[in-house]
């Protein structure tokens, strides 16, 4: 939970999309369950989700501005990856008692990893591999993450994920194989090997 953080409903959702996107207005709105604290996600029909912030970035103004830059960096990434991923589609208006702007994105079917453990993998591994180095590949053109929160140095991340799960923050996480598997920091090879089928 976050101070300040918004209630999103599913009335709220069948409304903000009946008004603003009436082509979409007879779909199934179906809430996703998510650990996720940062978006309220519900899916609309088959294909598409709506994306809606929890928390503001300062004001709807900037969070607009953020969900545009997410969308630039969502299509860029479609561009340079092998593998699908969810593509924005449109930014929404508040409304209907939601004060934020909010996005529309392809829907992706599939299980996250968390409910279905890859950990035994070795196809699921090579595939982050190459998703990895793929990531990577792409040109920066002078960008640094310059915030908080997700982005930034692998190490600083490393040492928060373990902090939790030492403290029993994270009750997802497992302390001993946390510590097993995170130190020293994991460190991405330049090239992943066998990656060429």
């Amino acid at each position: 939970m976050h101070e300040g953080q918004q209630t999103v409903t599913e009335g709220m959702v069948r409304e903000l999309v009946a008004d603003q996107f009436p082509e979409w207005a007879g779909l199934p709105i179906t809430p996703v369950r998510s650990a996720g604290t940062v978006n309220a996600i519900f899916r609309i029909g088959d294909r598409l989700a709506g994306r809606f912030p929890l928390v503001s970035v300062r004001d709807a103004d900037a969070t607009r501005q953020w969900l545009v830059s997410e969308a630039e960096a969502a299509r860029e990434l479609a561009a340079h990856t092998s593998f699908p991923v969810p593509e924005p589609v449109a930014i929404g208006d508040p409304g209907f008692g939601y004060p934020l702007p909010w996005s529309v994105q392809t829907w992706l079917p599939g299980s996250t990893a968390n409910e279905s453990d890859p950990s035994r993998s070795d196809a699921f591994a090579h595939d982050l591999a190459r998703f990895i180095w793929e990531l990577r590949a792409i040109d920066i053109r002078g960008r640094r993450f310059s915030g908080e929160g997700r982005g930034g140095a692998l190490d600083a991340h490393v040492r928060q994920r373990d902090r939790h799960a030492r403290t029993g923050l994270d009750p997802h996480l497992d302390p001993l194989r946390v510590a097993s598997r995170f130190h020293p920091a994991a460190v991405v090879a330049e090239r992943p090997q066998d990656l060429d089928d």
